[in-house]
């Protein structure tokens, strides 16, 4: 849609096909991009483009980049008291936090980023495959997590930064535990978020698979990115400090 602005979701066709209509719904969506892969969308009632017909399209058309208030993108809450609910995050919002995490981890166009988290998450999305794009870097994305086939992924040189949930790490140390890979020093950035790591698995990791260890950062959903460790000084069992535009209150009543 040329000359106009998409206020985009990103879709997990996994989902049974009630949760699928609940955003579609909630969102207001009146187009899903997609393929031939997911005859589970066939039953909606909404127009629905094959991105496959338009992969060698070429266009000389200008697209404008909005930094104002207005929507850009919204996700889902995970639902664990009801319903999964939409949060909107704003063109505004969204520049502030990735400004705030290239300053953070010292993110460029250098960088390599490896990811293998689902995108229909703020994980995935926002600390991940926007981060890397914002600044410029290279995006390599694995559609399902496979402990042997990533490690040959951050085992490449060019690799240098590497975001993921404490379940994925746990596997990674499992598979380097039994498997003996190659060395990933190399890397410059670990990230771990969406739940805690463990501090036997944060100090295993950093005794036997990286010096660096791993960075741990806080974030949800209806706020976005607020706090990481320092990557050159980063605390056992600690999210940091709050980055650069946000403000952190301890309310003690």
């Amino acid at each position: 849609v040329k000359k106009s602005y998409l206020f985009i979701y990103v879709l997990d066709f996994s989902y049974p096909i009630e949760e699928i209509s609940h955003r579609l719904d909630t969102s207001s969506s009146g187009l899903i991009l997609t393929d031939s892969r997911y005859p589970v969308l066939e039953p909606l009632k909404i127009d629905k483009l094959n991105i496959n017909s338009h992969m060698n399209s070429k266009t000389n058309e200008a697209y404008a980049v909005k930094s104002d208030g207005s929507p850009a993108l919204i996700l889902f809450t995970s639902g664990t008291t009801g319903k999964p609910k939409g949060v909107v995050h704003s063109f505004e919002g969204l520049n502030e936090q990735l400004s705030d995490l290239q300053e953070a981890w010292n993110m460029s166009s250098n960088d390599e980023l490896f990811l293998t988290l689902p995108l229909n998450h703020i994980h995935g999305l926002i600390t991940g495959m926007f981060n890397g794009l914002f600044a410029g870097a290279g995006v390599t994305l694995h559609s399902q997590f496979d402990a042997q086939l990533a490690w040959n992924r951050l085992s490449n040189s060019k690799t240098s930064f590497f975001t993921a949930v404490p379940a994925i790490y746990s596997k990674l140390y499992q598979h380097f535990r039994s498997k003996k890979p190659s060395n990933i020093d190399h890397l410059r950035l670990m990230i771990s978020g969406s739940s805690s790591l463990s501090e036997s698995l944060l100090n295993a990791w950093g005794n036997d698979v990286r010096r660096a260890g791993i960075i741990e950062r806080y974030g949800m959903t209806e706020t976005g990115m607020i706090a990481t460790n320092a990557i050159d000084a980063p605390l056992a069992t600690c999210v940091g400090k709050p980055i650069s535009s946000v403000e952190i209150k301890i309310d003690t009543t």
